[in-house]
C-alpha cells in the first residue's frame, strides 16, 4: 500500500448542494460522511454523523437507498452553488463496502481496492474514526493516515488516525510514546522519579567544585524561597510583606551568590544582620531602593527581631548546605533534588490548591528539564549516553502533548494525593465550532486517576452553566457503592468551587479503558447514555 487516491467523478456525477447553511461552512476538499435518508425526484437528503442534515441535487443516473453510508468530497462552485462528488458509497442493509447494486464503482468516484491498494473497509474505518474524533476529513488527511498505516506496521489504525489528525511527527520515538499512552503504560510521574535518580547518580560522581558550581544557585534559590514564606508569616500587612520579601530576597540572592563566587568578602551572619537592620531602619535613600515609599509608614509595626533571625537562619542554612555539597554528601544532593522535583507535582491538598496551579507545575517541569540538560553538559560521554534516553522521554512527552489539537487540552499531570505521588490524565473536549479559550462555566472533560486505595478512577464530567453531570467508573463493585454512599463529599467539594452537582452515575470500568484514542467517544457515550442515573439533585 504505497499510495492513496480519490478518483475524480465524471462531470455528470457532480452533486449540487442546496442547503444554504452547508454552503457557508464548507470548503473545497472537505469530505462529508453521512447516511442517506431519502432520494426522490433527483433530490437527496443526507444526515451527517454529527446529526445535521443537508439536501443535494443529484444526476438521474445516481441511485441509493435509505441508510446507505455516503461520503462526498466538496468541489468548486458552479453558478453560485457548491458541487460535490461521491468518494464512496456502501450498502446500509449489510454494511458492505461494495458499490450500490447495478452501478460501477468508478462511475460514482468510489474508492476501490485497485485505486489505493487496499479494500474500502479500511477507508470506511478511517473516516468513521475521524468522525468519532470530531475531525473534518480531507483528502490530504486521509492520505497521511494511509501512509502511516502502510509504512508503520506497529501502529494500530486508531493510533495512525490520531497521529495524522494531530499532525504528530512521524518518528519512531513518537510511535513508541503513543503506543505507551494508548496502552496506559506511560506515567509521567514515574519518568520524573527516574530522571531524579539519574541526575542524583551523575551529580554524585562529580568532584566537589563541579557539584558546588552546579547546585549552589539551586540551593540558594530554595533557601530564599523558604525565607520568603517565613517573611510573609512575620509581616502582617500582605502588600508590605510581598514588597519587602521580593526586594530583600533579590538583595540577599545577589549578596550570597557574590560571596560564594568570591566576588566579595565573606560578610558572615553578623554583618548580614546589620545589613537587614540598616535596611529596615535606614534613611529614606536606602529605603527607596527596596521598599515603596507609600509603605514606609508601616515599618514601625514590623517585628524586627523575628525578621533578622529568619535571615540569619537562611544564611546559615545556605553555608551548611554548600559545605556538604563540597564534601559530596549524597543526602544533601538528594535533598536539593527532592525540593526541585516536588514542585513538579500538583498537590491536591485543598488548602494548597489556591497557591499552586497547573501552570506552576509545568513551569517547574520546564525548570527541571533545563537543569537536566545542564547536568548532561558536564558528564562524560558514557554517562551522557546512559542518561539521555530518560531525559528525552520526558521532553518527548511534552512535545507530544503540545501537538495534540483534537482536544482543547490533553496532558498528564504529576499529582500528590495524600502524600503519594502519582499521575493523572486530563482531557478537555472541544466544543463544536468553538476555538476560543476553555469556558470555566461550560466544558466537558475526562479525568483518570491512579490511587493507592481506590485503584484506577475514571471521571467523565460535563458542566453547563456551572451545573455538573458526572459519570464515574471504578474497578470494583464495592467502590461503586462507596461512591454512591459518599456523594455528599463530591457535592460539597464542587460547591466550594462554585459548581452544583446536578446528577451522578457510577459504574465498574469497562474494557477497553478510556484513554487518548477513545476519550471523546466514551465521554459522549457515558454522559449521554440513557442508562439510569444513580443520583439526581
Amino acid at each position: 500500500m504505497n499510495s492513496f487516491r480519490i478518483d475524480n467523478a465524471m462531470p455528470q456525477q457532480l452533486f449540487q448542494i442546496l442547503t444554504k447553511a452547508a454552503i457557508e461552512s464548507l470548503s473545497k476538499g472537505d469530505i462529508l460522511q453521512g447516511r442517506v435518508q431519502s432520494l426522490e425526484n433527483g433530490m437527496l437528503l443526507i444526515k451527517l454523523l454529527d446529526g445535521s442534515y443537508f439536501t443535494a441535487k443529484v444526476p438521474e443516473s445516481f441511485s441509493a437507498s435509505p441508510n446507505d453510508l455516503l461520503a462526498l468530497e466538496i468541489g468548486d462552485k458552479i453558478d453560485g452553488q457548491i458541487t460535490a462528488k461521491v468518494v464512496y458509497i456502501s450498502n446500509g442493509s449489510d454494511a458492505s463496502t461494495e458499490a450500490v447494486a447495478g452501478t460501477n464503482p468508478e462511475q460514482h468516484g468510489q474508492v476501490s481496492s485497485s485505486s489505493i491498494g487496499a479494500d474500502n473497509s479500511l477507508i470506511n474505518a478511517v473516516l468513521d474514526k475521524l468522525s468519532s474524533m470530531g475531525v473534518k476529513p480531507s483528502e490530504n488527511l486521509i492520505q497521511n493516515t494511509m501512509k502511516l498505516i502502510a509504512n508503520n506496521s506497529e501502529l494500530s489504525l486508531d493510533e495512525a488516525v490520531f497521529m495524522a489528525a494531530n499532525a504528530i511527527e512521524p518518528k519512531p520515538e513518537m510511535f513508541k510514546l503513543i503506543k505507551a499512552l494508548s496502552e496506559h503504560e506511560y506515567k509521567l510521574s514515574d519518568n520524573l522519579l527516574n530522571l531524579k535518580n539519574v541526575l542524583a547518580e551523575n551529580i554524585s560522581k562529580m568532584d566537589g567544585a563541579a557539584r558546588e558550581e552546579l547546585l549552589k544557585s539551586l540551593s540558594v534559590s530554595q533557601a530564599l524561597e523558604k525565607l520568603s514564606e517565613k517573611m510573609e508569616q512575620v509581616l502582617k500587612d500582605k502588600s508590605l510583606a510581598d514588597s519587602i520579601s521580593e526586594n530583600v530576597r533579590a538583595l540577599l540572592t545577589k549578596t550570597i551568590l557574590n560571596e560564594m563566587s568570591g566576588k566579595t568578602e565573606n560578610i558572615g551572619a553578623k554583618s548580614l544582620e546589620e545589613l537587614i537592620n540598616n535596611l529596615l531602619n535606614a534613611d529614606k535613600k536606602i529605603l527607596s531602593e527596596v521598599i515603596p515609599e507609600k509603605l514606609s509608614q508601616d515599618l514601625d509595626k514590623l517585628e524586627f527581631d523575628q525578621l533578622v533571625r529568619i535571615v540569619h537562619d537562611t544564611l546559615e542554612e545556605v553555608h551548611t548546605s554548600t559545605e556538604k555539597l563540597k564534601a559530596g554528601g549524597e543526602k544533601e544532593i538528594n535533598s536539593i533534588l527532592d525540593k526541585l522535583f516536588e514542585k513538579a507535582f500538583f498537590d491536591t491538598d485543598a488548602d494548597k490548591i489556591t497557591r499552586q496551579n497547573i501552570k506552576d507545575t509545568f513551569e517547574a517541569i520546564k525548570n527541571i528539564m533545563e537543569f537536566s540538560k545542564e547536568v548532561l553538559s558536564r558528564v562524560d560521554t558514557q554517562s551522557f549516553k546512559a542518561a539521555l534516553p530518560v531525559i528525552n522521554e520526558v521532553d518527548q512527552a511534552f512535545r507530544f502533548f503540545a501537538q495534540v489539537s483534537t482536544y482543547d487540552a490533553m496532558m498528564q499531570i504529576p499529582l500528590k494525593i495524600n502524600g503519594e505521588q502519582t499521575t493523572g490524565e486530563l482531557y478537555v473536549m472541544k466544543r463544536k465550532g468553538k476555538n476560543k479559550a476553555i469556558n470555566p462555566n461550560n466544558f466537558t472533560l475526562f479525568l483518570a486517576l491512579n490511587t493507592a486505595s481506590l485503584g484506577c478512577v475514571e471521571a467523565f464530567l460535563n458542566s453547563r452553566d456551572k451545573c455538573v453531570s458526572i459519570s464515574v467508573r471504578v474497578e470494583k463493585d464495592e467502590l461503586v457503592r462507596l461512591f454512591k454512599e459518599n456523594y455528599k463529599v463530591l457535592y460539597d467539594g464542587l460547591m466550594k468551587k462554585g459548581y452544583k452537582l446536578a446528577d451522578m452515575k457510577c459504574r465498574v470500568i469497562e474494557e477497553p479503558r478510556t484513554g487518548i484514542l477513545n476519550a471523546q467517544e466514551n465521554t459522549r457515550e457515558y454522559l449521554e447514555s440513557k442508562t439510569r442515573v444513580d443520583l439526581k439533585i
